[in-house]
């Protein structure tokens, strides 16, 4: 990178030298600054070498214009910034030696205005005289000749260190109003404490062992250092209060971002994304790969990569070359040290709180600086876990951008979240219905859910939109595998949870606060391999020939339950696999096995299981065991396979042997076509669709969910309409 000046280059309105690391924040940057006679100067420190004030120095050396600009590289100009900074510039007495965007008084107050991840705030009056000044942007006067001193350590303090110079020369320091966006969240590093530590040693005498900057308070020891750090704190205590009552009612400016190929950048709020494994995290992963051929370039904020969840143990790297070359994924790990407000740690003493408080807390910082950086247009997130949501109602408070929330589970109402006490029952149910209420639009995953949801929040039914899971049609492309064995194959594909009824809150808690009449032991195989025993005592000759795989994470209550029951000779474990191998295996199935959780009375599942639809669009039979709901009337309106109570053995063991007797075709009579609806392309499409209406760019009646939608293509085995169908489930 060039930094020696020429002689025959002309003198530039501004020079703008910044310390370059990552080419791509640079050049974006520079894109948000497109004007004539601005001189830039990037320098890669790391490659020569160089501490910060080295590196600076060697491009004031290159410098032309007369007032020479040091920024960070992930700073963004907003629109008209230029002509405001330049006539407040040259308002300034010759006596002004360096000007900056943020600093500190004497006194430990802030002066200035930001615009960060931490919230926008300004702190007046400006512009105002300070005794040190933030990195982040930087000007000096060149007639002053001023220089960084080398020995400053590393690359934080040498902002403080050039004010203070300059005052020791007679010149003056000012903090001007003139803010730029700042993607840091200016969190502190070990670095620090050697630039803190020499900065005290050069200024601690001049500055009475007491050296307030943005980021901390430097002071030694001593009576008189206690009472000045003392003072300062208090100013510095009341700048936060203003810059938290600021951040509720201010939004940050717009930013010139460049797009790519005219995709407008949204952001997809997911804790769990590839290589996370498991039907939550899949959602949102082809959200993301098919978003940008719908014009939305996805900006993702998601959970740590090492993340390991319960039903998914392992990674699944196969998932993350789905996602598509345009998504941007920025990592959010959790981490322990986070103090979340007393408030929040009583509520999770009292299990009354929502799940991922610590990790929406430090996402939240990371989800700003990507608003800021690629210039979001709307915000989208998915829940659970359901405090996500509130980070979502948080970032669009701030930024006044759209709010779209996705349920995947109807949260509160979802009869498979069991809440420990009735008090937490009515906290859950009042912080659901507050977020439906609160969000610009809201997504379903099923018909059922929907109506509950409008009905919950008292909300108009056009502010809430079904989006169902799905499948990806090129999952499913090539001939199916076959067997040759002789063997009937039956699979399932995803988690199994206990086969035994297990309640693990305490006695009291059980008696206070029943289970709602819920047999949780659906979602696991117990009813099914009661079928199977009893069929190997009716039916030796039939059942010998059945083979149970089951692919994915297996509680370990199956096999001492397989063993009890005589059929372990007949169940094969084959654990967690990568999605693709998933797939294989279901579409070498016989009868695709497909759960869901039983009910004691009458109602309606609100909730799809995600692997349904997959085994839908495999052309196996599918057996699915669900209740009445919207799972049953999609099997029964594409006629691929049966449905079953639950938790009725014997249903299921008549099914069973019904298609193994069957001289139907081994593949199912429904092809993938019949369920075309719910390709993740299609699904993509509507939630474009959606984010449009939230945006208010035009108006798009909400298309009929896509039950509806295969309904009408008649392949329903002997239903005239939907109704008819869902009244027969």
């Amino acid at each position: 990178m060039r930094m020696t000046r020429t002689t025959d280059q002309p003198d530039a309105a501004l020079s703008i030298i910044s310390l370059v690391n990552d080419e791509s924040q640079y050049a974006e940057m520079r894109a948000t600054l497109v004007l004539p006679g601005v001189q830039w100067i990037p320098i890669d420190a790391d490659a020569n070498g160089w501490n910060a004030a080295t590196a600076l120095n060697a491009g004031l050396e290159a410098a032309t214009a007369d007032w020479v600009l040091c920024a960070h590289q992930d700073v963004r100009f907003p629109d008209g910034w230029w002509t405001r900074v330049r006539h407040q510039l040259e308002s300034l007495g010759h006596d002004v030696a360096v000007a900056g965007l943020m600093g500190m008084t004497r006194q430990g107050a802030f002066r200035g205005a930001v615009h960060d991840p931490n919230g926008p705030c300004r702190w007046g009056p400006l512009p105002a005289e300070v005794l040190t000044i933030d990195e982040h942007a930087i000007f000096l006067r060149a007639e002053h000749m001023l220089r960084f001193d080398p020995e400053v350590p590393g690359f934080h303090g040498y902002g403080a260190d050039i004010a203070l110079q300059a005052r020791s020369r007679g010149l003056a320091v000012r903090a001007i109003e003139a803010p730029v966006v700042h993607l840091s969240s200016g969190h502190l590093d070990g670095a620090f404490e050697a630039s803190a530590r020499w900065l005290l040693g050069r200024w601690g005498a001049t500055c009475g062992l007491c050296i307030p900057t943005c980021a901390a308070t430097i002071a030694g020891r001593g009576v008189g250092a206690v009472v000045r750090r003392a003072a300062t704190s208090v100013y510095r205590r009341a700048g936060r209060v203003r810059r938290q009552r600021a951040v509720a009612r201010a939004v940050a400016p717009p930013v010139v971002t460049p797009r790519r190929r005219g995709l407008r950048p949204v952001l997809l709020l997911s804790h769990y994304f590839p290589p996370h494994g498991g039907a939550g995290t899949q959602r949102f992963a082809r959200f993301a790969r098919w978003l940008p051929r719908f014009g939305y370039r996805p900006i993702v904020v998601s959970g740590d990569a090492h993340l390991r969840l319960a039903n998914a143990p392992t990674a699944d790297e196969s998932l993350v070359h789905d996602i598509g070359t345009e998504a941007v994924v920025h990592r959010v790990g959790a981490d322990d040290r986070v103090r979340l407000p007393w408030t929040t740690r009583l509520a999770t003493s009292l299990n009354c709180h929502a799940d991922a408080e610590k990790w929406s807390a430090l996402a939240e910082p990371v989800a700003a600086a990507a608003i800021m950086r690629y210039g979001c247009e709307a915000i989208v997130t998915t829940v659970s876990p359901y405090a996500v949501a509130g980070l979502g109602r948080s970032l669009r408070d701030r930024f006044g951008l759209p709010w779209i929330l996705d349920l995947r589970d109807p949260w509160a109402i979802d009869p498979w979240r069991v809440h420990p006490t009735q008090a937490e029952s009515i906290i859950d149910r009042r912080r659901m219905r507050q977020a439906l209420r609160d969000a610009d639009l809201t997504i379903a995953s099923t018909p059922s859910a929907r109506s509950a949801f409008v009905d919950m929040a008292g909300i108009a039914g056009e502010r809430v939109w079904t989006i169902p899971n799905g499948y990806e049609p090129s999952a499913f492309d090539g001939p199916a595998p076959e067997h040759n064995d002789g063997l009937f194959h039956l699979v399932h594909s995803g988690t199994l949870h206990s086969p035994f009824a297990e309640d693990h809150r305490p006695p009291l808690v059980r008696a206070w606060n029943p289970a709602r009449n819920v047999d949780f032991t659906g979602r696991s195989g117990r009813y099914l391999f009661e079928a199977i025993a009893g069929l190997r005592a009716a039916r030796p000759d039939l059942i010998e020939r059945l083979r149970v795989e089951l692919i994915g994470q297996v509680h370990p209550g199956h096999a001492e339950l397989a063993e009890s029951l005589g059929i372990a000779d007949l169940v094969v474990e084959r654990g967690y696999v990568e999605h693709g191998e998933a797939i294989r295996h279901l579409r070498g199935a016989d009868m695709a096995f497909v759960p869901l959780h039983g009910f004691d009375d009458d109602r309606d599942a609100r909730i799809v299981p995600a692997k349904l639809y997959e085994a839908l669009a495999s052309e196996a039979f599918v057996l699915a065991c669900v209740p009445p709901g919207d799972a049953a009337t999609l099997t029964r309106l594409t006629g691929a396979g049966t449905v079953c109570n639950p938790c009725d053995a014997e249903a299921i063991a008549a099914a069973i042997a019904a298609r193994m007797e069957s001289t139907a075709p081994a593949r199912c009579i429904a092809p993938a076509t019949n369920i075309e609806a719910f390709s993740r392309e299609a699904l993509t499409a509507r939630l474009a669709d959606a984010i449009d209406v939230a945006r208010g760019r035009h108006i798009v009646a909400q298309p009929d969910d896509p039950w509806s939608a295969t309904a009408a293509l008649g392949w329903s085995a002997g239903a005239e309409t939907l109704q008819d169908v869902r009244r027969a489930a």
